[in-house]
């Protein structure tokens, strides 16, 4: 059983971690019939300072299906993604970095989603790592599975949204009883690693 909400919440633990640069964030699994959505892949360089150059595919497999079809290409020096005919036309588009050929964001977005778009996603990234003398060459995959739903549900995520905004009013000056606490970043931080524990042991398994 997959609870949602919990992509972002691990995301989120990392990015009060963080001490800033790129952080990879898993992306969420489920999306709303009807609704716009982004499917989140993120693929950080170990050393920012290492030039390079990247281009992004996207593949697909419906629920059932035997094999995967490629349903965009993103080159940097390419004024638009390449989309392939089919459910993905004119409602896939290209989410990630822009203005640079240095790809880090591979995000792709649905405008209005579909049940047909309900299955298993592949982001694949090449990159050409430039180092004094040669040239690296490197691929990379990252799979998601999507699942389409009629109706949002209140999940992990919209909590911890409410969270953040009474943080938010505190640092302004609102406080509220029980939100002042939470400006503190370790606080926080400290309080979603608490409920994180919680719903992995009521739920049975293994997040990591």
């Amino acid at each position: 059983m997959e609870v949602a909400g919990f992509p972002l919440l691990l995301g989120l633990l990392q990015v009060l971690g963080a001490q800033g640069g790129c952080v990879e964030v898993a992306s969420g699994t489920e999306a709303v019939l009807g609704a716009p959505f982004r499917l989140l892949c993120i693929a950080c360089k170990r050393r920012s300072e290492t030039p390079a150059e990247a281009e992004s595919e996207w593949f697909f497999r419906p629920e059932g299906a035997p094999t995967f079809q490629k349903i965009l290409h993103y080159n940097p020096e390419e004024e638009q993604p390449w989309v392939a005919p089919g459910p993905f036309l004119g409602v896939l588009s290209w989410n990630g970095s822009k203005g640079t050929r240095d790809l880090q964001d591979l995000s792709v977005a649905l405008s209005e989603v579909g049940h047909a778009h309900a299955g298993l996603y592949v982001c694949r990234l090449r990159r050409n790592l430039t180092f004094e003398g040669y040239t690296y060459s490197l691929a990379r995959n990252q799979t998601l599975r999507l699942a389409v739903v009629d109706k949002a549900r209140r999940d992990l995520a919209s909590i911890v949204s409410e969270i953040l905004m009474s943080r938010a009013d505190c640092g302004r000056g609102f406080c509220h009883g029980w939100a002042c606490p939470w400006l503190s970043g370790r606080v926080l931080s400290s309080f979603i690693t608490s409920q994180f524990l919680f719903l992995q042991f009521l739920y049975g398994r293994v997040l990591y």
